[in-house]
């Protein structure tokens, strides 16, 4: 006997076993009028058949426990799973004798047994049984949960393996090429060895702002810096930046844009991370000999901004998880990334008050990413850069950080320009080289093994003839906090590590 009452959680349903169909019916009524959810049986095979690792409770008399039903109980409890204990109910005449009581004993051991002695009041018998749903509910939480867990845990080892992967390919080149410049430092060799080193080093630069990036966005702690954009001549940039790399895999890329202003107010470096990650994006999911487009069109008061590929397309379950950090697709064909580039445009365009939408029609159809950003009223002010001065040769520099190569490296910059660099391997090391040397520009790690950046700040700034120097610090941390932390110790500039060049070479004019 079914019944047809509530389906709102069918995995908490109670399924009773009752020895005649008279007492399934009386059963059937008792469990009705308490709003209980319930699956009666009168025969022992139906009873067996509804049973599974998903059952809710269980509900039978003694006497069924030494026959074919408590066997088929018995077997579903010593086999659940590490989460599950599924409640039994247990109707007695008093005390459980014989087979009875020896089949009970067992399910005992194996699962939360309760007993209720006949005759029993509807009142306590609706009481237990709640409360055992409510038990079981509690266990399916616990599972979902564990299953969550257990698909974070692979989504952290798949998102390992693939950074691991993702850094050894440049690392690799790099390494090759540094090889190659051993043996021939001068040459075509060794230039095309150099831009190699530079183009994987942007690359790898890139990866970890993109990690740094996500690990603010979860703490909320990434800012925009806006300001009034031209949306059109951002996008033809970011097109001429990206084009190279689909030109790579056979791919073109077609670009219609208008030819009037797209005036949005935003992060310009913020929004060409968006659209050259999207660009990206497109291409690392469709095949060689395709075209990716990229349009933009006004709506309204917005901005629609399309970015359409002909790859692989989407399945309605990539497209309701696409912008979950590290969650990635299981697709047969395409370059993998780490599955965070689409996680971070997502919360990217929601700080500019934009919407970025995925559309697909399907497997192998291709997909469409776009992102809708309200246009700006505002007059365009070009802010016009400041022109950086000339390297003043004679500037003297000291870097103090316990990453030698590293040091070296910006020596070997800076000195080319002109500037007369010493190195400092620690704190003390740099505050004695500092004391000594007078010099106009402090490059100043902020993780050093003696003593923090800041504390080396602090400890210049009370130095005679060292309270106008320029401290320039550094460090892998860029967390807001930490630049806050800079400014109130002397330190006057911020740059996250790794540097490039440009960012090196602006610090130092500011410093001027």
């Amino acid at each position: 006997m079914n019944n047809g009452g509530p389906p709102h959680q069918p995995d908490a349903r109670i399924l009773s076993l009752c020895p005649t169909r008279a007492d399934a019916q009386v059963m059937q009524r008792l469990l009705d009028s308490a709003g209980m959810a319930c699956e009666v049986f009168d025969d022992a095979a139906g009873f067996c058949a509804a049973l599974g690792p998903q059952v809710g409770v269980l509900l039978m008399s003694q006497e069924a426990l030494a026959g074919v039903a408590g066997a088929c109980v018995q077997k579903l409890l010593a086999t659940q799973e590490d989460w599950s204990s599924v409640p039994l109910i247990v109707l007695t005449g008093g005390t459980v004798t014989g087979p009875a009581a020896q089949a009970l004993q067992g399910l005992e051991a194996l699962g939360r047994v309760m007993l209720l002695e006949r005759p029993v009041r509807l009142e306590v018998l609706a009481t237990v049984a709640r409360l055992a749903v409510a038990d079981r509910l509690q266990q399916f939480r616990v599972r979902d949960l564990l299953a969550e867990r257990a698909e974070a845990i692979a989504r952290r080892d798949d998102f390992l393996a693939m950074l691991g992967h993702e850094l050894r390919n440049p690392l690799g080149a790099a390494s090759l090429c540094a090889e190659v410049l051993v043996q021939a430092p001068n040459g075509q060799q060794a230039e095309e060895c150099t831009q190699i080193i530079q183009t994987q080093i942007h690359d790898m630069k890139r990866l970890l702002d993109d990690l740094l990036d996500i690990s603010r966005l979860t703490r909320d702690r990434l800012a925009l810096r806006c300001e009034p954009v031209e949306l059109g001549r951002l996008l033809r940039e970011v097109a001429a930046q990206v084009s190279h790399n689909l030109e790579e895999y056979d791919q073109r890329l077609d670009v219609d844009l208008p030819t009037d202003e797209l005036l949005v107010h935003g992060d310009a470096t913020r929004l060409r991370q968006v659209f050259a990650n999207l660009l990206d994006n497109a291409s690392r999911y469709s095949p060689p000999d395709t075209e990716v487009t990229l349009t933009a069109e006004r709506e309204g008061t917005d901005v629609l901004v399309r970015v359409r590929d002909q790859g692989h397309g989407m399945t309605r379950e990539t497209l309701d998880r696409l912008f979950e950090p590290f969650w990635q697709a299981d697709t047969d064909g395409g370059r993998r990334g780490l599955g965070i580039g689409l996680a971070l445009v997502h919360r990217l365009v929601e700080m500019h008050e934009g919407r970025l939408e995925a559309r697909s029609e399907g497997p192998g159809l291709g997909s469409e990413l776009q992102v809708l950003l309200p246009l700006s009223e505002e007059p365009r002010t070009v802010a016009t850069a400041r022109e950086s001065r000339a390297d003043v040769p004679g500037r003297r520099v000291v870097v103090i950080d316990d990453n030698r190569d590293f040091a070296l490296g910006i020596q070997l910059l800076l000195s080319r320009k002109g500037y007369e660099v010493e190195l400092a391997g620690s704190g003390a090391e740099g505050i004695i080289a500092a004391e000594r040397q007078r010099p106009d520009v402090i490059l100043l790690d902020i993780g050093l093994p003696d003593m923090d950046g800041f504390e080396v700040a602090r400890r210049l700034r009370r130095l005679p003839g060292l309270q106008g120097v320029r401290l320039i610090g550094m460090s892998g941390f860029g967390s807001p906090e930490v630049q806050r932390h800079s400014r109130d110790t002397g330190i006057e500039r911020y740059l996250t590590k790794p540097l490039s060049a440009e960012a090196l070479a602006r610090a130092m004019a500011s410093s001027h």
